[in-house]
Protein backbone atom coordinates (compact mmCIF):
# COMPACT_ATOMS: atom_id res chain seq x y z
CA UNK A 1 0.00 0.00 0.00
CA UNK A 2 1.30 3.37 -0.94
CA UNK A 3 0.76 6.71 1.40
CA UNK A 4 -1.60 9.36 -0.01
CA UNK A 5 1.28 11.39 -0.76
CA UNK A 6 2.61 8.66 -3.08
CA UNK A 7 0.00 8.12 -5.14
CA UNK A 8 -0.75 10.40 -8.06
CA UNK A 9 -3.67 11.40 -10.74
CA UNK A 10 -3.14 8.93 -13.61
CA UNK A 11 -2.20 5.86 -11.31
CA UNK A 12 -3.38 2.98 -12.44
CA UNK A 13 -5.46 0.90 -9.99
CA UNK A 14 -7.58 -2.03 -7.88
CA UNK A 15 -10.37 -1.10 -5.66
CA UNK A 16 -11.66 -3.65 -3.42
CA UNK A 17 -15.75 -2.64 -2.43
CA UNK A 18 -16.41 -4.65 0.53
CA UNK A 19 -20.08 -4.73 -0.12
CA UNK A 20 -19.70 -6.78 -3.07
CA UNK A 21 -16.75 -8.76 -2.95
CA UNK A 22 -15.54 -7.70 -6.41
CA UNK A 23 -12.24 -5.81 -7.46
CA UNK A 24 -12.51 -3.12 -9.99
CA UNK A 25 -9.41 -2.24 -11.83
CA UNK A 26 -9.22 2.11 -12.69
CA UNK A 27 -7.28 4.73 -12.70
CA UNK A 28 -6.75 7.42 -10.19
CA UNK A 29 -8.13 10.33 -11.36
CA UNK A 30 -8.19 12.91 -8.28
CA UNK A 31 -6.75 12.78 -4.30
CA UNK A 32 -8.25 14.36 -1.29
CA UNK A 33 -5.65 14.31 1.03
CA UNK A 34 -7.70 15.86 3.55
CA UNK A 35 -9.99 13.05 3.46
CA UNK A 36 -7.36 10.34 2.58
CA UNK A 37 -9.99 10.01 -0.22
CA UNK A 38 -9.46 9.27 -4.06
CA UNK A 39 -11.73 9.46 -6.96
CA UNK A 40 -11.03 6.45 -9.33
CA UNK A 41 -12.78 6.18 -12.82
CA UNK A 42 -13.45 2.05 -13.57
CA UNK A 43 -12.31 0.65 -16.86
CA UNK A 44 -15.96 0.53 -17.00
CA UNK A 45 -16.51 4.31 -16.93
CA UNK A 46 -17.60 4.42 -13.14
CA UNK A 47 -16.15 7.31 -11.24
CA UNK A 48 -16.35 6.62 -7.28
CA UNK A 49 -14.68 7.95 -4.65
CA UNK A 50 -13.27 5.65 -2.07
CA UNK A 51 -10.70 5.67 1.11
CA UNK A 52 -7.70 4.54 0.58
CA UNK A 53 -7.34 1.82 2.10
CA UNK A 54 -9.51 0.65 -0.27
CA UNK A 55 -6.89 0.82 -3.12
CA UNK A 56 -4.49 -0.90 -4.51
CA UNK A 57 -1.82 0.99 -6.88
CA UNK A 58 -0.50 -1.15 -9.55
CA UNK A 59 3.48 -0.71 -9.22
CA UNK A 60 3.26 -0.79 -5.42
CA UNK A 61 6.69 -1.54 -3.40
CA UNK A 62 5.22 -4.84 -2.06
CA UNK A 63 4.11 -6.26 -5.71
CA UNK A 64 7.96 -5.52 -6.96
CA UNK A 65 10.19 -8.07 -6.71
CA UNK A 66 13.88 -7.75 -4.58
CA UNK A 67 16.57 -7.57 -6.31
Amino acid sequence: MKFMDEVRTGDRCTVTDLRTGLQHIGTVRATHQESDKVDVEYDTGRLVRVGLTFVQVHGDDSDEAIA
